[in-house]
């Protein structure tokens, strides 16, 4: 079984989402283990829920002082600064590593989801499996990001992440490309670029035929993953999407709300802020579902 860590950075304003997101991928997939950076100081419950959480790994100070700008979206960019040789003792025990969003609540999917990204590589032949961003609705180049990698991608892009963490950590955003801001997602492309690597192709129109799990040998697929409760906060999307009727999307509820069985995903989830409780609820009845709290954890 090959070693994988799924990884993300988050600012405080993020911090509640982490306990379910560690939990939902330790409940998934048992074998993976998970690394947090924080950008702010980690507050008291959420280090408490690093020991009940045994697939929980917190990182403070890797992006504190020294700084003399923070861009918009200060924490998303710091995800893409993750492979410099500095910070390379992190990941040389790991086969894979998954850049994910903190709000993105994965679940069970079969085949798994490193086969999944693995099968998408050679698909590619890419040493990553990503997805440029639909040129329609982005001036800019954009990757994806959600991004999985192995060794041979991060080697082959250290030296561009760690050039570039120094550039931000000096000047700020507005030394990339000549841009006063840039987004976190075309740092990724450019340091993608730097290093001299190919790109895949664009997002199909299509994205609710990409994700379909009977697609997932194609060059166009990208997992679903679970459910993305940040993107569940725009007004509207997920009743758009749920009401659309995938057959897939049911499945990928279903698999969360199997969840509500154990005692600890209720303690994740009481971490979360409540609007975000409000949204996970409201794409779990859309789907035409139901989260029930057990008399038990009253």
């Amino acid at each position: 079984m090959p070693s994988v860590c799924v990884t993300t950075s988050v600012s405080a304003n993020y911090q509640h989402y982490i306990p379910l997101w560690a939990y939902c991928i330790g409940r998934a997939y048992p074998e993976y283990r998970t690394k947090v950076f924080l950008t702010d100081t980690g507050t008291n419950w959420l280090k408490e829920s690093a020991t009940w959480l045994p697939n929980l790994e917190l990182v403070e100070g890797e992006f504190g002082k020294g700084y003399a700008h923070h861009p918009p979206r200060w924490a998303a960019w710091t995800r893409y600064l993750l492979f410099t040789h500095k910070r390379y003792r992190h990941w040389k025990d790991f086969d894979w590593i998954y850049i994910t969003d903190a709000d993105l609540m994965i679940v069970r999917q079969e085949p798994p989801l490193h086969e999944q990204h693995i099968q998408h590589m050679k698909t590619l032949g890419l040493c990553y499996s990503n997805m440029l961003r639909d040129p329609k609705r982005f001036a800019d180049r954009h990757l994806t990001g959600l991004h999985f990698c192995g060794q041979d991608f991060i080697h082959r892009v250290m030296d561009k992440c760690t050039e570039y963490d120094g550039l931000v950590r000096v000047n700020g955003g507005g030394v990339l490309d000549g841009k006063p801001v840039i987004y976190d997602e075309r740092l990724l492309y450019q340091i993608v670029r730097d290093a001299g690597l190919d790109f895949p192709p664009h997002m199909s129109d299509d994205h609710d035929d990409a994700s379909n799990p009977a697609n997932w040998q194609s060059e166009q697929f990208r997992p679903w993953h679970g459910i993305n409760i940040g993107r569940a906060l725009v007004p509207g999307w997920h009743h758009n999407f749920v009401r659309g009727g995938l057959s897939w999307f049911q499945e990928v509820v279903r698999e969360f709300v199997s969840m509500a069985d154990d005692p600890l995903f209720w303690r994740a989830y009481n971490c979360l802020h409540i609007k975000a409780k409000w949204a996970l609820r409201d794409i779990i009845q859309v789907s035409g579902q139901e989260l029930q709290e057990p008399a038990w954890t009253a």
